[in-house]
């Protein structure tokens, strides 16, 4: 739709070759079929309204990410809307921002956010009069949602970009804040996820699930084993000196990487967008079979 804020796309497993879309704007999120125009399966307005753990109801909205998990049930990250921008420093700047953010909820004829959740809904069982969940189930999420990733088990992990914690949700639907742990370096001070952990988590082959830090200087990543909630420091990318600092903000995978097309290799993106001056770059790590360490020459 015109305006709509497109956002974010996700292949489907349910529907193969469609594709989820989410329209951060007008609170929706849609599955398309490329091969027939584009035509709409399912359009489904996302919850305004979320009652947390202590029973406050809070406004909730701007679907921020989709992802359909292989059991074709999905997940949607309820970000909101940041009032802080871009953290401008200019006031009257930041001001502008906010007074847009709020004429664009009431030409919505919408509550401005001022909670967070994750959604969980199965698209068939889905109620647009259903109150608050819509047929599915929200869950409390800290400052502010953004990605998902489902690793081999069926759990699923969803990044909070504000928050030194991800939410974990097992299979049988319970919710945890699972620490992430601090890092430091001589050359830097320890730095924590309350920072803003970027929007980087992805589920490599063997079910892993990765997690970016946007650490300065430091491409440091987390990794959670198949069904462990124990996070694990991934240092083997190396430590961003002599080239610049490189910041790690996305993640791809694939078992027929390198020169043999045989290969298991992890794909880093370094990117400058948050940090003027640092390295862009694509960083390719081949990985040993088990996708737990690299796989260095000699």
């Amino acid at each position: 739709p015109e305006l709509a804020a497109l956002h974010n796309v996700a292949g489907s497993h349910r529907h193969p070759g469609m594709l989820w879309v989410s329209t951060e704007g007008d609170d929706h999120i849609y599955l398309v079929d490329p091969t027939n125009g584009w035509a709409v399966k399912y359009a489904m307005h996302v919850p305004n309204h979320h009652i947390d753990a202590s029973g406050t109801v809070h406004n909730v909205g701007g679907p921020h990410s989709v992802r359909e998990a292989p059991d074709g049930t999905v997940w949607v990250c309820l970000k909101g809307a940041s009032f802080e921008g871009p953290q401008y420093d200019d006031p009257e700047h930041a001001a502008y921002y906010a007074q847009m953010l709020e004429m664009r909820f009431a030409a919505n004829n919408e509550p401005i956010p001022d909670g967070y959740a994750v959604w969980h809904v199965d698209p068939e069982h889905y109620n647009s009069t259903a109150f608050p969940a819509k047929g599915g189930v929200l869950f409390d999420a800290l400052q502010s949602p953004t990605m998902t990733a489902v690793d081999g088990v069926g759990n699923t992990w969803h990044t909070q970009d504000k928050a030194g914690s991800i939410l974990h949700v097992t299979t049988d639907g319970v919710a945890t804040q699972v620490s992430l742990p601090s890092l430091s370096a001589p050359d830097m001070p320890e730095w924590t996820f309350a920072s803003g952990n970027g929007p980087g988590i992805v589920t490599d082959p063997a079910g892993n699930v990765w997690l970016c830090n946007l650490v300065p200087g430091q491409p440091w990543m987390v990794r959670f084993a198949k069904g462990s909630p124990d996070p694990l420091i991934f240092k083997d990318l190396g430590t961003g000196q002599g080239d610049g600092s490189r910041h790690v903000i996305h993640m791809a995978f694939s078992s027929k990487g390198g020169a043999s097309g045989t290969a298991n290799v992890l794909y880093a993106l370094t990117s400058a967008l948050l940090a003027p001056g640092a390295t862009e770059s694509v960083i390719m790590l081949e990985m040993d079979e088990n996708w737990e360490s690299a796989k260095f020459d000699g």
